[in-house]
This record gives structure tokens, sequence and C-alpha cells, in this order.
């Protein structure tokens, strides 16, 4: 699986690197944590749908790893690379295809990975006055003056949840994570 993500990447390296900016302005904080946080390695064939509020559903294909190095994710659609992300703590280089919508963020598809994968304690720590992460058995919720900003579901939280959903509430959008394979340590 690293050899398939690396070869999937290595075209990354031509294209734009930048830090990283708040993907959804005025909306919740951005998760960008330095990817050894994590406190474990991990590794997902997943598939991911991204739902928007005037009805453009796109599914991608997507392969995510991390370790204490460096956040990697590559997305596909019906075989074309539609997206690839290195998020190394400090710079966060990606690649997407111009077919993609725009909607479908480089830096909020990490912030949504992070808010989901990461633990809680580290993403509490990131937070800004005002704001709070509740967790529970099932969901995570990010919360703003006791409105939920943003909010994770989870299908069962022992081991890796098989599916995940993220609403954004104010933005009307949902992305739906289905990881087919997991390998986590």
């Amino acid at each position: 699986m690293r050899r398939l993500i690396v070869a999937l990447l290595l075209p990354v390296l031509a294209a734009c690197s930048f830090a990283p900016t708040r993907p959804y302005p005025g909306d919740a904080p951005y998760f960008a944590l330095p990817p050894a946080s994590l406190g474990r390695e991990l590794s997902l064939q997943q598939q991911l749908r991204f739902v928007s509020p005037n009805g453009g559903d796109r599914t991608l294909d997507a392969y995510l790893e991390a370790d204490a190095a460096a956040v990697r994710l590559a997305a596909m659609v019906s075989g074309q690379t539609a997206m690839r992300i290195i998020w190394d703590g400090n710079d966060l280089t990606s690649q997407r295809a111009d077919w993609l919508p725009k909607t479908v963020d480089a830096a909020a598809v990490l912030s949504d990975l992070q808010l989901v994968y990461w633990p809680l304690p580290a993403l509490q720590a990131a937070l800004a006055p005002g704001w709070s992460l509740e967790d529970d058995a099932s969901s995570r919720r990010l919360v703003q003056g006791g409105e939920v900003v943003i909010e994770v579901h989870y299908s069962e939280r022992s081991g890796e949840a098989r599916h995940i959903s993220i609403d954004h509430p104010r933005l009307g959008m949902r992305l739906e994570i289905e990881s087919a394979s997991s390998t986590a340590s």
C-alpha cells in the first residue's frame, strides 16, 4: 500500500506548495496539527462522498496514510487522479484536477480528517476561546456558543469505524467516509 501511495504522490513535487489557509472562512477552527500528534500510524482505503446543498454530490476513492512524518491522501474518480495531498506539519502540498468542484478543498479535507482521527486532547488544545469539542461513544461535535458547527458520527468507536459522516450544518455540506480496509498501530 505504501508503495502505491508514494507512486500516486510523486507528481505532487511539481504541484503547488503552500501554508494551509482557513477552509471554512469565519465558520470553524481549522485543524492543521502535526502528523506526529496522531500518536500512531494509519493506513486506510476509503470511499469519500461529498454531498453539497445544490445536489452536486461527488464520490472519490481515497488512500490515506499517516505516520509521524506526514499525512498523505490520494483521491481518484473512475481511475483518474482527482486530488493528492501531503501534509508534513509545515507545508500542505496538493495537486487537484481541474474538473474537481472547488468546494472539495485540500485544506478542508485535511482539517476534516484530523477532526475525525486525531486524539481529542490534541484537537482541544488547538481550539480558540469560545470553541469546544465534545466527544462521546458515537460522535464528536465542534461547538461555538452552544451551536454545533461540525458534527462527526461514527458507526463504531472501538477500533476504526467503517462508516463516518461529517456534517457542516452552517454550510449544508456533508462528507461521508466508508473505509474498506484499515491498519492502525
